[in-house]
This record gives C-alpha cells, sequence and structure tokens, in this order.
C-alpha cells in the first residue's frame, strides 16, 4: 500500500469473535484466491505451477465495509439442528475441523499431508465464522515507502511474535515452513507510581532482557532521580533482587519466604508460612493469595514487574493454576521473533499447504449453529449445520472453536450441550484484551529511533506500567520493522480496558478513528514527554473479547484434566469416539501463546490416530522434533546466548532466524537502512564475550 493512494489518513479495523466484524485487510497470499457465490465463501486451490498461478489484486488505499456476516438468524433458532435442506447443501466429508484458527489449521495441514503421503482418498473440510482464516492473528497492511520492492508491510493486531526457548512447537513450525524471522530482545522502561526509569541496557549477553522495579527509585521514598511525584513501593528491600527473590520463592525455585525470612513449611496451619504450592489453594485468586502470603506491597510490586499485564492481577484467575503458568513462563527468553510479512505468513502457508495437497476444502462465513452426534442408518458420525450448509462426518470431527463458543450455548446440538456441563469445559476463563497500532510516514525518520540503538539494532523497547491509560507499549526494532515506522501504543488487558473498547467501537461503528488515535496520541506525548511526535498515518484500533485464556478461579479441575479432557471427551461414552477439542483454552500450561493451539493439535493426533495414518502422522511430528531440541526446566541451553555452541548448552540459529547485531545493515548516523532489505539479509550474528556461560 502506497501512501497517498488513499484520500484517508487513519485506517482502521476491529476483528471481535462475539460481534462478528470481519476483517478490514484479507490480501491473499500466492497459490490462494477467496471467491464468494451467494452467501458462501469457499477457498479452492489455484494451479500449482508457478507461471499458472495468479497473485490477486490487492486493493489499495480503500477502506473495505463492513460485511453483514451470515449467521443463524436467516433460520429458526430453535429448530436450527432439525432444519431440511436441499441436496445441493448437504456435504459429506471425511474430517471436519470446525475453526480456522492455529489449532484447526495446524491440525488441517498435518492431517492433509498425512493422507497424501498414503494415498488416501478421504476428505477433509474446515468451517471459519470469520470471512478469512488466521483466528486471533491478524497482520495488516501498511503503507509501503516510495520505491519499495520487498516482501509485503504488515504489523500485528493480534499474535505478534514468536518464542524461541519454551515455546519449540511454533519455532519448529516456522522453521519447516520456512517463514524468515528477525529476532530481538526488549529491554524496559519501568513506569510504576509517577515514577519512572530506563532499566539498564541487556542487550548482549543477558537473554532475559532488563527488569527495574526493585530500583532504588521505585522501592526507596528518599529517592529524587528523575523527579518521582508518587510513593514507592513500602516494606521491599533497598536490593537488585527484591523481585528476582520473590519470583524465585513463589514460582518455588527458592524456599525462603521474602517477607517473613523463614523457610516455607508446609505442615504449618497458617498458609502465609506454607509454600507457594500449598498456600495457594485457600485463596480467591491469585491477587489474594499473594496479598496474604506476602504482602499487599509484595504484590504490587509484582503487578507492576508484571511487563504491563494488569489483568493477571485484577482479573479474578485462579491462584494455583496462575502460579503453575507462571512458573512455566518464567523460563521464557525477552527474545522474541518476528516473521517477515507478520504472523500471519504462518497460517498462510498452511492453507497453501493444504490447497497444494487438493484434499481440503475451506468455508468461511460459516459459522457452526448445530453440532449434533447422529444415530441412524446413514454411514457417518456427527452433523454439523452451518447457514448454507449440513455436513455429515464420517470419520472425525476436529472442534477449534473458542472455549467461550463451546461453553455459552450459541452453538446448539446434544455435543455442545454435554461439553458446555463438563467442569473441564468450564475450567478457562476469557480475558479482554486491547490493542491499538500506530503508523507514522513510512518515508520519514522517525520520532523514536533515538530511543532505540539506532547504530547496532540490538534491542526492542518496552514500556509499561501505571502511567495514564497506557500500561505497555512496544517498539518493535528489527530490520524489517525499520522499513515501517511502527509502534504498538496499546496492549492492555486491563488498564482503562473499558475506555479503549469504547473507541475502538466508535471508530467501527463511525469509521471515523480521530478519537482513537487523539486518545493514543495524549498518552504518547505524557510517557515521551521530550519528543515532538507527528501525527500518524495510519491508527488500528482492535479488541478482543477473548485475547487469551487463564483458568477461572473456582474451578478444581487440574491441568492434566483439562488436556486429557479436550483429547478424548466423555472416553466412557461410546457417543463421543471420535471427536476431540483444540486451541488455547484446552492446553492451559501454555495459554496466551499460539504453542497452546498447536500442542492441543497433537495431542489430539496421538491420542486418537492409530494404524497406517497414525504412524504418517507420528513420522510428521518426528521429523519436526528433528528440527531443535526440545526446551525443559533443566536443560541449561535455556540460559544460553543464541548462537551458542557449548556442549549441554547449546542454543543452536535456525536457518530462518536472524539475530542482532544488525549494525551491517544499518547507517550508523540516523538508523536508516544502507540499501533495500533483501531476503536473508543479516549481518555476523550475536557476539558475546561470555559465550559458554550462562546469563
Amino acid at each position: 500500500m502506497k501512501l497517498g493512494e488513499s484520500s484517508a489518513v487513519a485506517y482502521f479495523a476491529i476483528f471481535s469473535f462475539s460481534t462478528g466484524f470481519l476483517s478490514a485487510s484479507a490480501d491473499l497470499q500466492n497459490g490462494v484466491a477467496y471467491s464468494e457465490t451467494g452467501t458462501k465463501n469457499h477457498l479452492r486451490a489455484l494451479s500449482t505451477s508457478t507461471n499458472e498461478t495468479k497473485k490477486p489484486k490487492k486493493t489499495k488505499g480503500t477502506k473495505t465495509a463492513k460485511k453483514g456476516k451470515q449467521t443463524s438468524d436467516r433460520y429458526d433458532s430453535c429448530h436450527v439442528c432439525n432444519r431440511s435442506v436441499p441436496q445441493s447443501s448437504i456435504i459429506t466429508v471425511d474430517y471436519l475441523i470446525v475453526g480456522a484458527g492455529p489449532a484447526g489449521l495446524s491440525t488441517a495441514a498435518d492431517l492433509s499431508k498425512a493422507l497424501k503421503s498414503i494415498d488416501s482418498s478421504k476428505t477433509i473440510a474446515v468451517i471459519e465464522k470469520e470471512s478469512s482464516h488466521g483466528g486471533r492473528i491478524k497482520s495488516v497492511d501498511l503503507f509501503e515507502p516510495v520505491g519499495y520492492e520487498g516482501p509485503p508491510l504488515r504489523t500485528d493486531v493480534g499474535a505478534s511474535r514468536m518464542q524461541t526457548s519454551t515455546l519449540v512447537n511454533t519455532r519448529r513450525l516456522y522453521n519447516e515452513y520456512g517463514v524468515d524471522a528477525y529476532c530481538s530482545i526488549f529491554n524496559n522502561r519501568q513506569v510504576s507510581r509517577g515514577r519512572s526509569k530506563y532499566c539498564d541496557m541487556h542487550n548482549e549477553c543477558n537473554i532475559f532482557g532488563s527488569f527495574c522495579v526493585d530500583a532504588p527509585i521505585f522501592v526507596d521514598e528518599t529517592q529524587t532521580a528523575e523527579k518521582p511525584i508518587g510513593s514507592a513501593f513500602a516494606g521491599i528491600p533497598e536490593s537488585s533482587s527484591a523481585e528476582g527473590a520473590a519470583m524465585n520463592y513463589i514460582y518455588g525455585y527458592e524456599k525462603i519466604n521474602p517477607v517473613t525470612g523463614l523457610d516455607c513449611d508446609n505442615s504449618s496451619l497458617d498458609q502465609k508460612y506454607q509454600c507457594p504450592e500449598e498456600a495457594c489453594k485457600v485463596a480467591t485468586d491469585y491477587n489474594v493469595f499473594l496479598m496474604n502470603h506476602l504482602s499487599p506491597e509484595y504484590s504490587e510490586l509484582l503487578k507492576h514487574a508484571n511487563v504491563g499485564f494488569f489483568g493477571d492481577f485484577s482479573s479474578s484467575i485462579n491462584a494455583c493454576r496462575h502460579r503453575e503458568w507462571l512458573t512455566r513462563e518464567f523460563d521464557t527468553l525477552s527474545y522474541n521473533c518476528y516473521a517477515i510479512g507478520g504472523m500471519q505468513t504462518l497460517p498462510d502457508r498452511m492453507v497453501e499447504r493444504c490447497l497444494t495437497n487438493g484434499n481440503v476444502d475451506f468455508y468461511f462465513d460459516q459459522p457452526a449453529m448445530c453440532i449434533n452426534s447422529f444415530v441412524g442408518n446413514e454411514n457417518h458420525q456427527y452433523e454439523v449445520v452451518t447457514p448454507d450448509y449440513t455436513f455429515k462426518v464420517q470419520e472425525f470431527l476436529f472442534l477449534a472453536t473458542s472455549n467461550s463458543e463451546s461453553t455459552n450455548g450459541k452453538i446448539e446440538g446434544d455435543i455442545m450441550e454435554d461439553i458446555a456441563s463438563a467442569p473441564e469445559a468450564k475450567s478457562s476463563k476469557p480475558i479482554e484484551v486491547a490493542s491499538v497500532m500506530m503508523q507514522w510516514d513510512p518515508d520519514s525518520p522517525a520520532w523514536f529511533m533515538d530511543l532505540l540503538d539506532k547504530a547496532g539494532g540490538t534491542y526492542s523497547l518496552r514500556a509499561y506500567g501505571d502511567l495514564d491509560c497506557f500500561s505497555r507499549v512496544e517498539i518493535i526494532d528489527t530490520p524489517y520493522h525499520r522499513q515501517q515506522n511502527v509502534m504498538k501504543v496499546v496492549y492492555s488487558d486491563h488498564q482503562c480496558k473499558e475506555m479503549w473498547k469504547n473507541l475502538i467501537e466508535d471508530a467501527e461503528q463511525t469509521g471515523d478513528t480521530d478519537k482513537l488515535r487523539d486518545r493514543a496520541m495524549e498518552g504518547l506525548a505524557n510517557l515521551f514527554p521530550d519528543h515532538d511526535i507527528p501525527q500518524p498515518v495510519k491508527t488500528v484500533g482492535v479488541f478482543w473479547g477473548n485475547g487469551w485464556y487463564f483458568t477461572d478461579p473456582t474451578s478444581t479441575v487440574e491441568n492434566d484434566a483439562v488436556i486429557s479432557f479436550a483429547a478424548n471427551p466423555f472416553e466412557d461414552n461410546d457417543k463421543y469416539s471420535n471427536i476431540c477439542l483444540l486451541g488455547e483454552a484446552w492446553q492451559p500450561q501454555y495459554g496466551a501463546w499460539m504453542e497452546s493451539a498447536l500442542l492441543s493439535s497433537i495431542k489430539c493426533f496421538e491420542h486418537n490416530f492409530e494404524g497406517i495414518l497414525g504412524n504418517e502422522l507420528d513420522k510428521i511430528f518426528a521429523d519436526r522434533e528433528k528440527i531443535v531440541d526440545d526446551h525443559t526446566v533443566t536443560d541449561s541451553s535455556f540460559r544460553s546466548y543464541p548462537g551458542e555452541t557449548t556442549p549441554g548448552q547449546a542454543f543452536p540459529i535456525l536457518s530462518n532466524e536472524y539475530f542482532p547485531p544488525f549494525d551491517c545493515l544499518y547507517n550508523s548516523d540516523d538508523g536508516s537502512l544502507l540499501k533495500q532489505l533483501a531476503h536473508g539479509d543479516t549481518c555476523a550474528g550475536p557476539i558475546c564475550s561470555s559465550q559458554g556461560e550462562p546469563s
């Protein structure tokens, strides 16, 4: 998209699973086309021949009108499960996948590959309620610099990054599908209680980035540096390790309670003196657990240390399950990798694989309205009703709907009723998330370049805390991003969430983003008062009704029970012998990451598929595991710097991953690219004098 091709200076898109607004950016990739006939949007394969495949023309500089979703309103909802449809609208399929998010698409792609490998004629259909694939992965087109001829410039308004440590399955898929990614570590600016500090830069050998919520300015009320105007955290030791000591204790790595100074003891009747894994059992939610087991001020300290996600503390979520999630998350590096072309590139390539194999059909704008088991003379096990079709499923049903859709009663049928009544299904709790992205003129220098390492590009910047309504701001800095002039100015799961939701919804309804833009600009001016911030050329606001899932505070279901239930719901009931549940909510240990969706798919296949097809799927997973080893908490490699080769600490950089420094690509004076970025452009890679030593 070229700047100036649209008279509008701001652009808006909203994606919401509950309201059904459609993507305003659904550009197509090579080999994929959308065609609409009547009310259906059915994705078919084009020729796989390079010289015969046409690249669909992009719509440049225009706003896409909101399309009316085809929903169950067309039918009497009381009878939708038993409606009569013409024979032409009945589709018999061997495998049906409901949902085209990461879980559904990875399932479709792996099953498609396995069936093709064994020369099976069995068929797969994927139905999706939205007009495009990807679920909570949404990449939007950006304005391009004059003369730009590189890969599509897109930024992500949903899931945006791949992790190189604990999220190994996502990393493997990036490599397998040839998704090139530039990687960058986060350095941080802490903003809390009117006090602010840029944390000391750790952009060479420290793979966990920089954190400083326990710096003297935040815990010593006598500090006057950087003009503190608010109170410090009281009762926190003036130590560079206060935050780490509290986290190591809560997550079970240490036994000394930083408040009592005593070793925890589970034989004590007082939860204050028990160990965290026991004390959490009597807490009504995670924040109450921290306040009672440590202290209210320690709870506040850890809340402000949680990189801007205040919702973990302000939303009522299960204390023990969230502690387990954070214990796993604690080992997640501050290094993130960002796909060239946006994260949408991965689901795009999954779809391309399915279409190339020729055994998958996609049906968009087709929300599931009824899902029933079938008992009768016909040779199928399940019936799934959408606005335009009735799908008769012969072999297996994969439900990759969101957990909310599985339990809120909007999808009718005996299967959904039984799932909704199960305690395992009631365990998850959706978290609402607001996100706002801004782009400035890509042909002008970025106003925020001086906040970064403009000569070396060794880190991205994350500012978080309680300043106004801006709990988290991200400036991603890679060679790909230096062409964009983009910032994520709002990323909030709590702070002023309702205000952002209202502004986003107002922009959607009116088509005018001025109010959203102006409120975001007001916050940026407060956060960066020493900078002159020009007007952006594009503003994109998104409100996710189920941004990610944590565990409901009332749930008594263990994580393993949720995982097992999803792989084989109602194991003792023959009526549901060939069905599984996919998606983030069914892998709670990896919630808030795409990894959870991928793991749910793998678990489903491993539990349910045997014989020739099962063996072929096992081969796919075995080959994928060879790409890079699993991360385990007992393996010291996760503490090694990328590129480390020391035995026992190896951290290989894969062929599709590019790590800083990127100094050979930049003009050291102004940080601009020396030449237009080409495929594979990178420098010598990580340089660390302490390689071989865990950081």
